[in-house]
């Protein structure tokens, strides 16, 4: 007999005249180290030697095996890593004393029978041939995987053989009269719920209200928010502070390394910056540059950075400052002068828009140009005569401040709106009987003659 053909008794002994066989287990393995998988060959045939689904003796492998456990799309079934034949076939014997055999003769022919619902559901066997009940352990993890996936009794089951006929029949009518006395009482209890008239009588409906209870709550206690808050609040406070900490520090060394490049005498601040402070600047520059780096400067407060840094200031401020107005200061004097322009065309114009403006007014404003033209001359004389380096006469501002003081004096006249025109005098009103004749009256003249001939008459 091949190895395919060969057959084994399903109690696991070697009883030659034990009549309840099935064939071997048949395992391939097959994959990579990564994906390895025993491939069981066979295993409907022996599924339905036993009389139970091909799905629960694969489950059942798989969780003996601590083992992922599938049957594929092309009815392949397989547990995961390399299986040996031999511990495969014990499972399966294990599986058949467990879950197959009657717990009072040992026969493998039985059926699976489920009562009750859901939680309350009982899985138990029923022999075929002794007719005995076999509970099982319905706290079990396959028992429980048994009463979700109940089997299918038209696919899977044994063949009654002689042996069992008389067992199996007294099963049998053993449920039919189960079946009888179900109906029994369904009957019974429909015909108690008819009154005399034969109508169902109704059931009495109790309402009542359902208490609600309150549930308690997690959130904490007022005193517990209160301490959050004021410690979230603490290490806000100390976030800011380092954060401020470290923010005038960057300061200082991004104002040492910029001072030290452009106060030099190639620098952009070279030619503001007075050279014997030169001097003493660089030197101060290269001591701070080497303080940060010490020990001392990682416990030092913001307020020692604040200081230093000021104190740097002192030096590099006022070439910084110079550097600037060198640049504005051209500028504000364009506008300055505009403005002077703008108003002297002012005093001399002949447009008809301003032909109201008397020529005293006219004298004040060209007196306020002048005395802004002559104050810019004298500050930009001033001015070029010093070096870049000495402290300034005047600044942008204070020029842009003249140009606007300018524009409050002259402004007022120029604005002045024109006098309103004289109201025309009034007419002579007519005196009464001034000798021109009065409109004669309606009907007068034809009154006249008409008297005249009554009086004639």
């Amino acid at each position: 007999m091949s190895s395919k053909d060969a057959r084994v008794n399903m109690n696991g002994s070697s009883d030659p005249y034990y009549r309840y066989t099935m064939p071997c287990m048949q395992v391939k393995v097959e994959g990579t180290t990564k994906m390895i998988k025993s491939v069981l060959v066979n295993i409907n045939e022996v599924a339905s030697a036993i009389g139970r689904p091909a799905e629960y003796l694969v489950t059942y492998l798989g969780q003996e095996l601590s083992a992922n456990s599938k049957i594929d799309k092309d009815d392949k079934a397989y547990v995961t890593g390399a299986m040996d034949t031999q511990k495969i076939q014990s499972i399966v014997f294990k599986f058949i004393r467990e879950t197959v055999q009657c717990g009072n003769c040992k026969n493998p022919e039985t059926s699976v029978h489920i009562e009750g619902k859901k939680k309350n559901a009982v899985l138990y066997l029923t022999c075929k041939g002794c007719g005995q009940r076999t509970d099982l352990d319905n706290s079990d993890r396959f028992i429980k995987y048994m009463i979700s996936h109940p089997p299918s009794d038209a696919d899977f089951g044994h063949a009654k053989t002689a042996a069992g006929a008389v067992g199996a029949a007294l099963a049998d009518a053993t449920a039919a009269d189960e079946e009888r006395k179900k109906k029994k009482k369904e009957k019974k209890d429909v015909g108690d719920d008819e009154d005399d008239g034969g109508e169902k009588k109704k059931k009495k409906v109790k309402k009542t209200d359902a208490p609600i209870l309150a549930c308690p709550s997690h959130a904490l206690v007022p005193d517990q928010v209160v301490e959050f808050k004021n410690a979230e609040m603490d290490m806000a406070t100390q976030d800011r502070q380092i954060r401020e900490l470290h923010e005038r520090k960057n300061d200082l060394e991004a104002y040492i390394y910029s001072m030290r490049d452009r106060c030099g005498e190639s620098g952009d601040l070279g030619a503001f910056i007075d050279p014997a402070d030169r001097e003493k600047f660089m030197p101060m520059l290269e001591e701070m540059e080497n303080w940060l780096y010490e020990d001392e400067s990682e416990h030092a407060q913001k307020s020692t950075f604040v200081a230093k840094l000021d104190s740097l200031k002192a030096y590099g401020g006022p070439c910084v400052e110079r550097a600037r107005e060198q640049e504005e200061r051209p500028e504000a004097f364009k506008e300055l002068l505009s403005q002077i322009e703008h108003f002297s065309a002012f005093a001399v114009t002949t447009e008809a828009q301003y032909e109201h403006i008397l020529q005293d007014d006219r004298d004040k404003v060209k007196g306020f140009c002048d005395q802004a033209i002559q104050w810019a001359n004298g500050k930009q004389a001033e001015q070029g005569a010093k070096k870049a380096y000495e402290p300034l006469c005047v600044t942008s501002a204070e020029i842009r401040q003249r140009a606007q003081q300018l524009s409050w004096d002259c402004n007022p006249i120029r604005n002045k709106p024109k006098p309103a025109p004289p109201k025309p005098a009034p007419e002579a009103a007519k005196e009464k009987g001034n000798g021109s004749p009065a409109p004669p009256s309606e009907g007068g003249a034809e009154g006249a003659p008409a008297g005249g001939e009554e009086g004639q008459k």
